[in-house]
């Protein structure tokens, strides 16, 4: 694929919402990876109150919000799964990776940039179809991704490098809104989540699972 394509393809997209938040009515719940389970936990953000348990595929990592779904990396499967927020099921699975690791969203809803760090590439997925359509090599341990408020430039962490796209020449601002007006932190070692409101006031902290390694918040219908 070629680079050049690659950014101007990012930079065509329509903008609409970012989150599951902006949908009408819904209960706001924090999707929290269960590790060592093989499940997602659905926690209220109001009352702590665990809502559902989401199985999926073994070794759920990364976890992260693209329109009305929520993309979940399997790094050790090489394997993705999108889970519906609505109905909190997984829709669709992806296999054939190499180690996906975090996952950027864009803000049409529908495309994410995925990087996979065994491969060193970024990939692009179609989180509607649930297809990959489209891939980039950016460099050996690709792992943390973001994408700029630009929406035209995408960082890519490799290891402890980070390696710049910039259409136009266009320098992104390395800051991101804060959604919701909650902060979701998981707890590796611990299985915890924690809630924060915009203040960095400790709203609740809750034991959901053995291990968890990233969580995201949604609404549910």
């Amino acid at each position: 694929m070629d680079r050049r394509a690659f950014i101007a393809g990012a930079a065509s997209l329509a903008l609409a919402p970012r989150s599951f938040a902006r949908l009408a009515g819904g209960v706001e719940v924090a999707l929290v990876t269960a590790d060592e389970e093989a499940r997602l936990v659905a926690v209220e953000l109001r009352s702590g109150r665990i809502r559902r348990y989401v199985p999926t595929l073994a070794k759920p990592r990364s976890i992260e919000v693209v329109g009305e779904v929520a993309v979940v990396a399997h790094s050790e499967l090489g394997a993705l799964s999108v889970v519906r927020a609505s109905t909190l099921k997984v829709e669709h699975v992806l296999r054939g990776l190499g180690e996906p690791r975090y996952t950027a969203a864009h803000p049409d809803g529908r495309h994410a940039y995925v990087a996979d760090a065994e491969r060193g590439e970024v990939v692009v997925l179609d989180v509607v179809r649930g297809r990959i359509v489209g891939r980039e090599r950016v460099g050996a341990r690709a792992r943390h991704l973001t994408i700029g408020q630009d929406w035209r430039t995408l960082w890519v962490a490799l290891g402890a490098k980070a390696v710049v796209d910039v259409a136009r020449g266009t320098k992104p601002r390395a800051r991101a809104p804060l959604a919701h007006g909650s902060v979701v932190t998981p707890g590796l070692g611990t299985g915890t989540l924690c809630v924060l409101d915009r203040h960095g006031g400790v709203r609740f902290r809750k034991t959901v699972a053995r291990s968890s390694h990233d969580a995201c918040i949604v609404t549910l219908s």
